[in-house]
This record gives structure tokens, sequence and C-alpha cells, in this order.
């Protein structure tokens, strides 16, 4: 069977210099570099218009993926900063997870950016969020309780699942779900079920889980949180009326997701669904790889599609995994084409691609292997002095915080806030643990980058639902703190600063809430908004250990490991022998 072929229309967006080098990498892509699948297209290059400009500037920025993602994420904004000053910068990749790092040094640099993103109601995260509605409003819904057992919120298997569903009987590990939702049902249609949905998904931590594990799904939940929460201010609504209207939002192919301010000259975050139709003055590629993942459960292109029996199993043990995993190669393979053609031909005057090294006559743009020789015009090798002049105004300045108003990012808290015997005095009304701790957080990090009061106390509250005159007033007394007694924090100092460790053959990924830059060497900061106890510094230091132990591995000296405890102002030195 002959392969179809497609004529490519005359492209009437890029410059000359865009035009030649897409014709030329995808006549590979297409052509040269495609499987044996039937229906995959040949390409034909694209044809110039006599209004085609002159010019175009492509470049590939060679980076070795696990150690210098970040130099390239900064490199890439470097580059394209003239473009956003008179134009819009899209940088398109395949997932939101993809874009994080970007959407981090923008706004630690106070650069302002906005997103466009498909219809976050039709995801798999707000599919769980519904099973878990569903069952709440209606106790007998056997059906909603059989698929939200069976999901990545709990992990059962079917007959694990359909064995509660039979006989009603819930296991051990699952009675303290089954009591918090219990008491959730008695709290329906009494308060704002926007803040009942957020308090609910923080108790029994799927949020967390989502954030670290799917990025897409957890970014899907709380912004369809937070509408709804906007919808309920001007609407009351009952909690039947609210899965109505979640179900019916997921059904509407029109309804896409814009941040509330449009910046027309600036940088755009967006996925590979989201920016068609769409054009930039200087497009930057993100063709990172998925990275496979072997753990409780099998994710693939096509969402959730089974749960391996332990840890230690492998897609090549059974041939339905052994295939599932092949085709889900496959999908991975149409969607890196796929996003290497949308995202280049939305560029109209500058193309920044980061490409990894494949010896040293070659380089690869995700998976596609390229000559590197053929491509030598368009080769940057990422030489220091390359992103000098933007690495200087970044390290151990202050740098202008960006307006909440452009983008709303959650950040949940990393640390269990919860496990106190008594209720902490200083937390405001109406507040978690978990929500304070994300709030106080925010407002440190804010105070850290340079925010006066009242920027750094307005960026805090826009991660509160429910912003209040006594969380106000609270953050107000924690910033007149930091201000008289810790503004030493504001020289040297780094936030939200990201680490790796490949430990026990495990990876562990996170973040820092501070690291200072001393000439004894480094200093590590966790900020603690629980209550001060023995027993929580022990079970801290664990964690501290691992941020040591990425340090030294990385070949930088740690002088302190320090645990805040920002409500007491208790500031705790580790000790030595227990980070060794």
């Amino acid at each position: 069977m002959a392969s179809k072929k497609e004529e490519r229309l005359t492209n009437y967006r890029s410059a000359k210099g865009l035009i030649d080098f897409f014709n030329s990498i995808f006549s590979e892509i297409y052509n040269e570099l495609r499987g044996s699948f039937p229906g995959e297209l040949e390409f034909r290059g694209f044809e110039l218009s006599p209004e085609t400009p002159e010019g175009g500037e492509v470049i590939l920025y060679i980076y070795r993926p696990r150690k210098e993602k970040e130099r390239f994420v900064k490199y890439a904004i470097f580059k394209t900063l003239p473009y956003a000053e008179e134009g819009t910068v899209g940088i398109i990749g395949r997932k939101w997870n993809d874009l994080r790092p970007f959407e981090r040094v923008l706004k630690e640099n106070g650069i302002d950016y906005t997103y466009v993103a498909t219809n976050p109601y039709n995801t798999l995260g707000v599919e769980e969020l519904l099973h878990l509605l569903r069952w709440l409003a209606n106790p007998e819904d056997k059906k909603s309780l059989f698929l939200l057992l069976s999901s990545r919120m709990f992990g059962l298997t079917h007959t694990e699942a359909l064995k509660v569903v039979l006989t009603g009987e819930f296991p051990e590990e699952l009675k303290e779900f089954q009591e918090i939702c219990e008491e959730t049902r008695k709290r329906i249609d009494r308060e704002l079920h926007s803040v009942l949905i957020l308090h609910l998904l923080t108790k029994l931590n799927y949020l967390d889980a989502l954030y670290l594990t799917n990025f897409e799904s957890y970014h899907s939940i709380t912004e369809v949180v937070n509408e709804i929460y906007n919808f309920e201010k001007q609407e009351p609504l009952s909690f039947r009326e609210i899965i109505w209207y979640i179900e019916n939002m997921g059904k509407n192919r029109d309804y896409s997701l814009t941040s509330k301010v449009t910046v027309k000259k600036g940088y755009v975050l967006t996925t590979i669904h989201s920016s068609k139709g769409l054009e930039f003055d200087s497009v930057v590629v993100v063709p990172w790889k998925r990275s496979w993942n072997y753990s409780n459960f099998f994710y693939t292109n096509i969402g959730f599609a089974a749960k391996l029996y332990s840890i230690e199993n492998l897609p090549e043990e059974s041939p339905y995994f052994n295939m599932l995993k092949e085709l889900d190669s496959y999908l991975d393979y149409l969607e890196e084409k796929n996003l290497l053609y949308v995202a280049l031909t939305r560029a109209k005057k500058q193309l920044i691609a980061g490409v990894n090294p494949e010896g040293r006559k070659k380089f690869k743009i995700g998976s596609f292997v390229f000559d590197r020789e053929k491509y030598e015009q368009y080769v940057d090798y990422g030489k220091e002095g390359k992103i000098y002049s933007f690495e200087e105004k970044r390290n151990f300045r202050q740098s202008k915080l960006y307006e909440a108003d452009y983008v709303k990012v959650v950040r949940p808290s990393s640390h269990d806030e919860s496990f106190e015997s008594e209720r902490n005095p200083y937390i405001p009304s109406g507040i978690s643990p978990g929500e304070y701790g994300t709030i106080v957080h925010a407002l440190c990090q804010a105070f850290v980058n340079g925010a006066d009061r009242e920027k750094a106390v307005k960026f805090a509250l826009s991660f509160s639902f429910v912003p209040s005159e006594e969380l106000k007033k609270r953050l107000q007394e924690i910033y007149s703190l930091l201000e008289k007694e810790y503004n030493y924090l504001r020289e040297n100092s780094e936030v939200e600063v990201p680490f790796e460790l490949v430990k026990e053959g495990k990876i562990i990924r996170g973040r820092i809430d501070l690291v200072r830059y001393l000439p004894e060497g480094i200093e590590i900061w966790d900020f603690k908004t629980g209550l001060y106890s023995e027993e929580k510094v022990k079970i801290y230091q664990e964690q501290l250990r691992l941020y040591r132990e990425a340090f030294k591995e990385a070949g930088k000296k740690v002088a302190n490991l320090k645990l805040f405890f920002i409500d007491e102002n208790r500031l705790v030195t580790v000790e030595e022998p227990a980070c060794k």
C-alpha cells in the first residue's frame, strides 16, 4: 500500500530563512526518517509567496538534557527578550509539565507572560474528580464509586474495587478516606462548594500527588475549582448543579482557557493543540521526550491504561503490556512530529529549538536524529558567554516580582503541616493548614525577591481561594517580622530552587525553599508554618539530608541546614551528625 502524499500550501507567515529550514528538516522527518506505517504522510516543501520577507533566524541550541536543561531555558529567554519587547514569543511544548521550567524562570525574573490552554474540564484529572463528586452526591451511585476506587486516586484493581462496591466494606487503608467523605457529605449545600472541594482534595493529598506526577491534571483541577469559586460568588449553585456544570463544560468543544490578562507584547506559554491558528514573532520549541515511568500505574499518551502488579514488573513480562508499550511509543512518535510541525510553522522571524548531542557528528530533536554537519549553520554549542548578561541580571539581586493578576500559580506545600496534636493558633479561621502553608511560602518568596509590603501581600493573597482581612493582617505581621529580623535573606539568596537526586534506583525531585550562597558554603533553609516540636525536627531532618546529598553530588559544599518555624519565629540549625 503506497503512502498518501499531501501537498503543502504556501507559508504566508514565516520569513524565507525559516521556510528553508522547515523544508529541509520536515523532508527528513516525514520522508527519510518516517517508519513503515502505510498511513504516514509524505512532505512536499512550502512554496514562497511574493510577500515572503527576507531574513529569519534559526538556532539549534545543543545541551545535555539531564544536566543543562535550565541553562537552555535561560538561554532561550535571553535570546528572545528583544522579540518579547516588540511583539510576542511563543513557548510551545507537548504538555504543560514541559513548560514549567520556563514559567519559573519568567516568574523569578519579573517577566510578564500569559498562557493559552485547551478545555481544562475535558481532562483525566477532572474526570476522576467527577467520580468523587457524583459518589458524594449519591452514596448509592456504585458505578461512580467503582470508577473512583480503580482510578489513579486510589489504584485498586478492578477485583478489589468491585469487592468494596458489592460488600460496602472498605479496607482498613481506606477507612480514613471513608470518614473524610462522610464528614464532607454533611457539609454539602452549607458552604461554598469550591472551597469544600479544595479542602477535600487537600485532605486526601490528591492535589499534592498530581502536582508531582501529572501536572496537567493538577493544573486543570485547580483552574476548574477556581472558576467554580468565581461562578459561585455571582450565583449560588447546589452541589448537583456544580456536577452538572462541570459535566457540560467538558462537552463544550468551543471552551478554552486563557489567563486573565492577555499580554500583547511578551511571552505566551502554550501546548501543541492550543497553539493552532496562532502566530508569534519568535517561537521556542520544547521537544523534551516523555520519559518512561515504571510505577504502580502505567501512563500513556491515551491516558491511564493499566495498573501493574508491582513496581518491579516490567511491560516486557506480559504480551499485553508489551503491545501497549509499542502502541504508546508509536503515538509518542506521532505526537513528536506534530509538535515540530505545529510549533515551527507558528514562527514569523525567529525559531529556537533545544537539541541534544548524539555523539560527535549528530544531534537529536526529541527522538529524531540528524547529521550535525548538514545543519551546522544553525547550531549553537551553548557557550557560557552566550548567556552571561542574562545570568548577571539574575544572580543575587532583587528581581521584580511578577504581578499576581497575570498568572495565578497554585503551589501546594510540599510539606505536611497538618499532623498536629493541637490547632495552630496563628492560622486565620476558615483556612486549612495546607492552604495556609502555601500562602505563607508565597509571601516569603515575594519578600526574598525584593517585593515591597503591598505587592508581597497581594501576591500571597492570590494563592487563597477565599482571601480575608484576618489573613491579610496575618501576612502583614509575617512581612514585618521578615523585614525586621531577616532582611539579610534578600542578599545572595535564591528561592524555589529545584533539585534532583538519584538514590537507590529512584529519582527524587523537589524544590528547596531557600538557598543562601555564603563564602563558607551553601546554606539551605526550609520554611515551616506548623508549631515547633522535636518530633517534627527529626522528621524534617531526613528531608534536609536529601537536599544536602543533592548539592554534594553537584560538587557544592553545604555549610548549614536551617529549619525556620515562621509562626513562632524559631530558627533551628540542624546538627551536623544528623545530616551525615
